[in-house]
């Protein structure tokens, strides 16, 4: 094994130590890269080198059969998508997918105590949201209403929305909640990412062998940020953020940022709607002239 230092080509670690990721080679199988902190979260089953072992070994057969019904699916390559919550070891997480290039990548979460009642609500919630934002007339009118509703389900203490110019320079179009002045998470447009804790050193990827090319981690929920986007929101007073990307016209439009000042990670009822929330809002803005 070895480590691999910052794939993605910024400075600094290249994951936030929250929780897990496991990267699949697509045509062996096998896993072929993970995070340090992996063993952590296998199941009670697995131990010793896991390398080259296949993902029902790793964490599991009902992670493995649900990960079998959706990784044909193409848009794996461009969102994540939550397979739900699975008992790993001895600590319930939920888990996600994403394709990367060749690899099959799962990300495991620790699920807190009120994950699973809460996700319940979600699909009422993706309906209350669609039924909001329907008749609204304009972007400016579409997104004051997604702050209100996002900050009040989500729990984060600001909700802001923001349009990007061509060369990424953000607008603001509405803020729900209290007045934080950071514009950090206009700069992830790969759709949904969050930093949890701004004070944590985080974690490197570790390698079946040097020669292993790891993809683009760009999807990874768990990908950290650059160092200097971390000391500007503690400078603000932000501890925790995440961010939301929006598409028009195939080209990147806008972004929600959530930001909180103490450390959190989002549970599973948010990640979920706003897992569903951005092809919603991207329909939406598409019908808009």
């Amino acid at each position: 094994m070895v480590l691999e230092s910052d794939p993605c080509g910024e400075h600094g670690p290249t994951l936030q130590d929250f929780g897990a990721l496991f990267g699949f080679e697509l045509a062996s199988e096998r896993l072929v890269f993970a995070s340090q902190n992996a063993p952590d979260f296998l199941t009670e089953t697995q131990d010793g080198d896991i390398f080259s072992s296949k993902v029902a070994q790793i964490l599991g057969s009902k992670v493995s059969h649900s990960v079998r019904n959706v990784q044909t699916l193409p848009t794996l390559a461009n969102r994540p998508r939550t397979l739900g919550l699975f008992q790993l070891g001895r600590q319930r997480c939920i888990v996600m997918v994403f394709r990367a290039a060749d690899f099959l990548v799962l990300e495991t979460i620790p699920a807190s105590t009120d994950d699973e009642p809460a996700a319940i609500g979600v699909l009422n919630d993706v309906q209350l949201v669609a039924d909001a934002i329907l008749d609204a007339s304009d972007p400016e009118e579409l997104f004051d209403r997604l702050t209100s509703f996002v900050r009040t389900m989500s729990g984060y203490h600001s909700v802001q929305a923001y349009r990007l110019s061509d060369n990424f320079a953000p607008t603001c179009l509405a803020t729900s909640g209290r007045s934080i002045v950071t514009e950090v998470g206009t700069r992830h447009v790969h759709h949904f990412s969050f930093l949890v804790d701004a004070s944590s050193p985080g974690q490197e990827l570790i390698k079946i062998d040097e020669g292993l090319r790891v993809p683009s981690l760009e999807l990874a929920t768990a990908r950290t940020i650059q160092s200097g986007a971390i000391h500007e929101l503690r400078r603000n007073g932000v501890a925790a953020c995440a961010s939301l990307s929006f598409r028009r016209r195939g080209r990147n439009w806008g972004v929600l940022q959530l930001l909180h000042q103490a450390p959190r990670v989002p549970n599973r009822r948010t990640q979920l709607v706003l897992e569903h929330l951005s092809p919603l809002v991207e329909q939406r803005l598409e019908a808009m002239s």
